[in-house]
């Protein structure tokens, strides 16, 4: 299978992806978590995990950002790491989104949140921060 195009989504899988797009990049981690949850309820296979490794990594960010939980954090960057890695094995972008770069946000994430969670961070920093790129 290869990877769809952002065109080749379902209606509402679009609108639901731009709409957590743009909630995630205004740092709204939780209300993007629940826009591409709404998609990620009438869809399958692949598209369905790659929904769910979005949903992930918008809740690693709203566990430590809001909720202050490295461990949790951390634990969120590798389930949605693990998940973009495999999607991207059909191909990159998934439906018009880059998969490389979250990849890699995801695997910084997790590094800052294991330093955190031992006490060599204070926190989380803000330039470590995602952002996800509009479909193309």
């Amino acid at each position: 299978m290869t990877a769809p195009t952002f065109a080749e989504l379902a209606p509402l899988t679009r609108e639901k992806l731009v709409a957590g797009i743009a909630l995630f990049n205004g740092g709204a981690w939780w209300h993007a978590h629940e826009a591409w949850e709404d998609a990620w309820n009438e869809e399958d296979g692949t598209t369905r995990l790659w929904l769910q490794a979005l949903i992930q990594l918008a809740a690693a960010y709203h566990k430590g950002i809001e909720q202050r939980q490295p461990r949790g954090m951390a634990m969120l960057f590798e389930k949605s790491l693990e998940k973009l890695e495999r999607v991207r094995s059909e191909g990159d972008p998934f439906g018009g989104v880059a998969l490389a770069p979250l990849c890699e946000a995801a695997r910084r994430g997790r590094a800052i949140a294991r330093l955190w969670e031992c006490g060599d961070r204070r926190e989380f920093e803000r330039d470590a921060i995602a952002t996800v790129s509009a479909p193309v």
